[in-house]
């Protein structure tokens, strides 16, 4: 489960060097979908290297405390970073990010995305409490 974490670390910091501006209207999730008018109201020149930040940071912290928890406390603690420190990590990009998006008509998608995100780390706590 080590690679996975270490795997799954990489990623995470993969996608943060994979978006810039150039490619962010084909590959960024939701901009890609926008009208010309939509995109107007995003500051893409600020967010993308809020992202590609967010993204490193949050790869390579992966890595750290997997193998953090791995060492010290054993596989379940490595189960616990890798199933919910990500997640927690999106509850705060989300609402952070949202200072780039000028049409504020947005937010209550973000309330709904965040509150799904709060309940699968409940879900996946549990389930990893049972283990």
């Amino acid at each position: 489960m080590l690679f996975l974490a270490i795997f799954l670390g990489l990623f995470f910091a993969g996608v943060g060097f994979l978006l810039t501006t150039k490619n962010a209207s084909t590959l960024l999730a939701g901009y890609n979908t926008m009208s010309a008018a939509e995109r107007e109201q995003v500051d893409i020149e600020g967010y993308i290297p809020f992202f590609r930040k967010f993204h490193w940071f949050l790869g390579g912290s992966t890595v750290l405390l997997s193998l953090v928890a791995y060492l010290s406390m054993g596989e379940l603690a490595l189960g616990y970073v890798i199933g919910l420190y990500p997640i927690l990590a999106y509850v705060y990009f989300i609402p952070a990010g949202r200072k780039f998006y000028h049409n504020k008509s947005q937010t209550w998608l973000s309330n709904v995305a965040m509150g799904v995100l709060i309940a699968t780390a409940v879900g996946v706590a549990l389930l990893l409490s049972l283990a």
